[in-house]
């Protein structure tokens, strides 16, 4: 479905619900855009179901954008995602992030008893339901590599603070609702923090500065304090690498 948005900009929708499904077609049409390098077309974002596209009038018209995307679409159906969908090899990288939560300190994880308290659970079995499934990660946004993820259990969800803060520590791990995240850099916040990661998400020292991409999956392991500093002080003199591994879908 398009809508027009303003006179520059074109939205794509695909679905209105949020899943897997939809978001790998959401990236085939981004990968596509790459790709295709259509003249006109200034810039793309996206979200769990959406493209936004942003286009030059006085090149590319709207009716001719939208006729190069039914031809694309047209050529997805018969190919790229039907494979992707039909083949039960397809897999995705898996990024493994160590996390202390706030059982090891209060300063790793400030909001661990109230994320326990309000879902009447000990702070221990939040730490085991947070850390024990691996998220899917819709696309990164609201600051540089910040994950959208999906998949946490709803036995941990917790309302945002009331009065946010205005530092929340790089790495933060929190809660907000249903979802959960990572402050991938230091900014203010209403999430619940339970946690934080000693990996930086977002460091211009890599040669590519995004630890995390849209489509990998997300897996948060458990560590202690000790572990934890000496990430940090290795993060400090080098980016702190991660393992990975591959997720089949």
């Amino acid at each position: 479905m398009y809508k027009t948005s303003g006179d520059t900009n074109l939205l794509v929708q695909f679905h209105h619900q949020v899943d897997i499904e939809t978001s790998r077609r959401v990236q085939t049409l981004v990968q596509w855009l790459g790709e295709a390098r259509i003249p006109g077309i200034v810039e793309w974002s996206f979200g769990y179901s959406t493209v936004l596209i942003e286009y030059n009038p006085v090149i590319v018209t709207e009716p001719e954008l939208r006729a190069r995307l039914t031809s694309a679409f047209e050529q997805f159906s018969t190919n790229r995602v039907e494979r992707l969908e039909g083949n039960s090899e397809t897999s995705s990288r898996c990024v493994m992030i160590p996390v202390c939560y706030g059982t090891h300190g209060k300063e790793f994880g400030p909001d661990l008893g109230q994320v326990a308290h309000h879902n009447e659970i000990s702070q221990e079995e939040v730490v085991r339901l947070h850390s024990q499934p691996d998220y899917y990660i819709y696309f990164t946004g609201f600051l540089p590599s910040f994950p959208f993820l999906g998949g946490m259990s709803p036995a941990i969800a917790t309302p945002r603070l009331r009065r946010p803060r205005t530092r929340v520590p790089a790495g933060s791990v929190g809660i907000a609702g249903e979802q959960t995240g990572i402050y991938p850099v230091e900014s203010p916040g209403g999430w619940q923090l339970i946690g934080r990661t000693p990996v930086s998400l977002f460091d211009l020292r890599r040669e590519h500065p995004f630890l995390l991409q849209a489509g990998d999956w997300l897996r948060f392991q458990p560590i202690d304090a000790e572990t934890y500093a000496h990430i940090a002080l290795e993060n400090e003199r080098t980016p702190a690498k991660v393992a990975t591994c591959q997720r089949f879908l």
